[in-house]
């Protein structure tokens, strides 16, 4: 069972929603799911706490673009 599904069957009270959002998002970027978090979260709906969230995703989202890119660019030069 993904871990969405868990928490959406999981009741959680009204007042810990925003943490329960947090934890679930912070998990996906654990995992490297940058895709996710950015998809869910829109920045003009949003708390601010998730925004925060979201600028993590998008900061690591580039990042590993830009190491893939730098990878990438390094075995082209090795191969010549």
């Amino acid at each position: 069972m993904l871990l969405h599904d868990y928490l959406i069957l999981f009741k959680v009270p009204e007042h810990l929603q925003t943490e329960k959002d947090l934890f679930m998002y912070r998990s996906y970027i654990a995992q490297k799911k940058y895709g996710v978090v950015l998809d869910e979260i829109r920045p003009s709906t949003a708390q601010d706490e998730l925004i925060s969230v979201r600028l993590l995703a998008e900061y690591l989202s580039s990042e590993s673009k830009r190491f893939e890119n730098e990878n990438l660019i390094f075995y082209n030069n090795n191969e010549k």
